[in-house]
């Protein structure tokens, strides 16, 4: 599999400065595989939600940690797990995808800015932070 190189800038200090690293492999969370290569849909462990492969549940990135019973204060939890999994998703490109693209034309309307989380996403988040009285919004 080839992937896109390009330069990654590093904290000062970093090993090996000016080192290279495939795209999508710079994520601080350390999420190692990119969903915007075609070539790795279809493996074994490829996700048809998030569409990387591994899901990025599978490999769960730092900020997804803990779980607690149902409560009124969940609310604000998954709302903020949901925005880091935005940022993640994004910085692997999948809001880029023509998967994710082709996807998202069926469910909205043409004209809706936003995007749609995987379903292994907010499954997840729901299972770790149920909500109080058993609707999510």
């Amino acid at each position: 599999i080839t992937l896109e190189w390009e330069q990654v800038p590093r904290p000062a200090g970093a090993d090996a400065p000016g080192e290279q690293e495939p795209r999508g492999f710079a994520h601080p969370r350390g999420y190692m595989r990119s969903p915007v290569c075609p070539e790795l849909r279809g493996e074994e462990d490829h996700c048809p939600h998030c569409l990387c492969s591994p899901c990025v549940i599978a490999l769960p990135p730092d900020f997804l940690k803990g779980s607690c019973d149902p409560h009124p204060a969940n609310d604000e939890k998954r709302h903020r797990l949901y925005r880091m999994f935005w940022r993640l998703l994004d910085s692997l490109g999948l809001w880029n995808d023509p998967e994710y693209i082709l996807r998202k034309e069926t469910r909205t309307v043409w004209d809706d800015r936003r995007e749609i989380l995987p379903e292994c996403v907010t499954q997840e988040v729901r299972r770790r932070y149920p909500s109080h009285d058993g609707e999510y919004r």
